[in-house]
């Protein structure tokens, strides 16, 4: 699937040429972070690796200003851990979650740069604005540990991530939130970026909660 729409997207990029000024494409990494609590508890989240790439789109409003939009792959969602205790007739069981989810977003960031050449004509480059992301899929997996007073059990589960609004869906299709970004573009077309994202959507349509955060790298090519 990546690759599908991996493919469509730089099909497109002829006609996205004619109507912008700048058009390039990119490719780097997400670290992953999930703001998350399971059955009532509190998680960690460690950061989790994940690819982003895709098409950008530059459009200058003057000589300091311009919009950066786009779509992108990106893989978001991260590493989970949380111990949970309950009681059974008097005898303490405590589950203890060690895994990660992953969930295959389309992502269209609008943000809004300010430009400042340098004398050799390169660019720094930095700004921010909402994204609106869309998923289709992904992964589930987690080692479950179970200790009651006459021992303990080991559960592994490894599965798809079931995407939609009908009801048993693990996750629900639409985030969206805020990023910032700052980079370096030289007079050649070639750049690099850092960026982070604050997601707002709770995409568990369970009791549970679980919001998406994360920051990365990407380096690319700008067409002018």
């Amino acid at each position: 699937m990546k690759k599908r729409i991996l493919f469509v997207l730089v099909m497109l990029l002829p006609a996205i040429q004619m109507l912008a000024q700048g058009i390039g494409f990119e490719a780097g990494v997400n670290l992953n972070t999930l703001r998350a609590t399971m059955s009532g508890v509190n998680t960690e989240s460690p950061l989790r690796v994940g690819f982003r790439g895709g098409v950008v789109i530059d459009e200058g409003l003057s000589d300091k200003i311009s919009i950066m939009t786009g779509a992108f792959y990106s893989a978001r969602g991260g590493n989970i851990k949380y111990t949970k205790t309950s009681g059974d007739n008097g005898a303490l069981i405590t589950q203890t979650t060690d895994g990660y989810v992953r969930l295959d977003y389309v992502e269209v960031p609008i943000h809004i740069l300010y430009n400042i050449q340098t004398a050799n004509a390169n660019r720094w480059f930095f700004g921010g604005g909402p994204y609106v992301a869309m998923a289709w899929g992904g992964l589930i997996g987690f080692n479950r540990v179970t200790t009651r007073p006459n021992g303990q059990t080991t559960t592994q589960v490894l599965l798809p991530a079931w995407v939609g609004y009908q009801p048993g869906d693990d996750f629900t299709p639409l985030d969206a939130g805020v990023g910032v970004q700052a980079g370096y573009e030289l007079l050649k077309g070639f750049y690099t970026r850092v960026h982070a994202s604050y997601g707002f959507v709770d995409v568990d349509p369970t009791a549970n909660t679980m919001k998406h955060a994360g920051m990365g790298i990407t380096v690319g090519y700008m067409i002018r």
